[in-house]
């Protein structure tokens, strides 16, 4: 290797130190600091040996980097961890396709890669760089068993020959793929279902209930059409013409499970990908006192 340095570009920085986000991602490669010695950043694109994507890839910067060195890491992009999601994997792997797209775990970078020839044709056992055309190709085809899975499950439940349900899944699934959210529901079954893995109680409330791909993917136990839901009041099609796409989906934990739900998340998606909102609330003179009386009443009595 010699005393070369390999110029690391950080893609999107965390907006901290070179150094700080060094020590994040030696945390995640453990036991190869003398690797990460012989590395160094740099500032500018055109110095850069190799690229490491940290967040998803901004407009500006797509067409400057090289794709064929960049580097993916195990915390970003979070998309790449969502389409790993259990359903969409058991149908991928019962499938038999030439190409071998991967999985996110094989995408995850170590500095072991930054001294080896570099291929970014991703094989299972080798380096950890895949070209952008493969991972595009393989984000398509989780997406297509995606729609798949749905299709499946509607026919396990008997709505195979329902035509009301066929058009409604077909309105639902039109409109979250281009508001650009299935891994938003892949993220929020893959955290259900391991809420249920734990034995613990939890369940949608809310608009969300609207939705059949919802319920289809055990969201929630509420079945829209039998109920007269209307899919509307969770994502209306409106939004397509605005271009917005921020949704929620509300859940509900057993309360003592919070804390362990949110660990799970940040484990699997990384620190920079979880945050928690607070809010505050402002109250009168009168209800205040009734509020401090009712709290210390219950710490007392």
């Amino acid at each position: 290797m010699g005393n070369t340095l390999r110029k690391l570009y950080f893609v999107n920085n965390w907006k901290q130190p070179f150094e700080t986000t060094l020590i994040d991602l030696k945390y995640h490669t453990p036991n190869h600091d003398a690797i990460w010695k012989d590395l160094t950043y740099t500032t500018s694109i055109e110095e850069a040996d190799y690229f490491v994507l940290l967040e998803g890839l901004s407009s500006e910067l797509k067409g400057k980097i090289d794709l064929s060195r960049t580097i993916l890491i195990r915390l970003e992009p979070s998309w790449v961890k969502s389409i790993d999601n259990e359903l969409i994997q058991n149908l991928f792997y019962n499938m038999s396709y030439d190409t071998d797209f991967g999985t996110a775990m094989w995408w995850t970078f170590t500095p072991f890669n930054v001294f080896n020839s570099m291929p970014y044709q991703k094989s299972k056992h080798t380096s950890c760089l895949i070209s952008s055309k493969t991972m595009t190709e393989g984000h398509r085809v989780r997406l297509e068993f995606f729609k798949r899975y749905l299709v499946d499950k509607l026919i396990d439940l008997g709505f195979g020959e329902d035509k009301e349900y066929a058009r409604r899944l077909s309105k639902e699934y039109l409109v979250i793929s281009r508001l650009g959210v299935i891994e938003y529901f892949l993220i929020v079954e893959d955290l259900f279902r391991f809420t249920k893995s734990q034995g613990v109680l939890c369940h949608t409330r809310g608009s969300v209930n609207g939705s059949l791909v919802a319920f289809l993917l055990g969201l929630g136990v509420v079945d829209p059409i039998l109920h007269g839901i209307l899919f509307e009041r969770f994502l209306s099609p409106a939004r397509l013409l605005t271009g917005r796409s921020d949704i929620d989906i509300d859940c509900d934990f057993e309360a003592e499970f919070r804390g362990e739900a949110i660990a799970y998340l940040r484990r699997k998606y990384g620190e920079s990908s979880v945050c928690q909102v607070g809010s505050y609330n402002r109250l009168q003179l009168r209800a205040g006192i009734k509020d401090m009386a009712r709290i210390e009443h219950e710490t007392s009595g």
